[in-house]
């Protein structure tokens, strides 16, 4: 039989991460995904996006900011505090997310309109985006209902390499649709109307 002293196990050895951990890091990479997915439709396909495909994108890195705060917040005694903070960052976005992606998807609901560019296995982007901010409103939800079990703070002094590859990835991803966003308005101001 072991001794009290021998199953005492030091506050910092539990503080471990554990199932949410890995959760915000997979809701970060998911949206860093649609993202990227994004731009292989500009870049690749090259399918210029609308305005109101820019402004999904600005939703969609909102949301991910929610993530974001998790993550530079790893270090917190309120751990359950920050998530909710987080996730609520991450359901406002994705409800104005919802909205404009609705209203594009009604631009085109008439019969016989094409829709704006090209579909992706079966819908167009607008649509899609609605699906992802409807789920990152139900995951969000979910979480925020298991955020005591799942939020946990994590006491290491040093970053994750998987921590740091998700914060980058995402960095990179921000600034690349700032550069993208920022060429299209002033494009559109230095345009001689016909």
């Amino acid at each position: 039989m072991p001794t009290p002293a021998a199953t005492f196990r030091h506050p910092e050895q539990l503080r471990t991460p554990g199932a949410g951990w890995y959760l915000v890091h997979a809701f970060l990479f998911s949206i860093a995904a649609a993202l990227l997915g994004g731009f292989w439709v500009e870049f690749v396909w090259a399918e210029a996006p609308c305005r109101l495909c820019l402004l999904q994108r600005m939703c969609m890195m909102l949301a991910g900011m929610g993530p974001v705060w998790i993550l530079a917040h790893r270090q917190t005694e309120n751990a359950v505090i920050v998530w909710a903070q987080g996730f609520g960052i991450s359901i406002l976005a994705s409800v104005l997310g919802m909205s404009i992606s609705l209203r594009q998807i009604l631009l085109h609901i008439a019969p016989y309109d094409p829709g704006f560019g090209s579909p992706v296995l079966g819908y167009h982007l607008y649509s899609w985006a609605f699906f992802i901010f409807g789920t990152v409103l139900v995951c969000s939800g979910g979480v925020l209902l298991l955020a005591r079990q799942l939020a946990m703070p994590v006491n290491k002094d040093d970053t994750p390499q998987l921590t740091q590859l998700a914060l980058w990835l995402f960095g990179l991803l921000i600034l690349a649709n700032g550069l993208v966003a920022g060429y299209k308005a002033v494009a559109a101001v230095l345009a001689v109307p016909n």
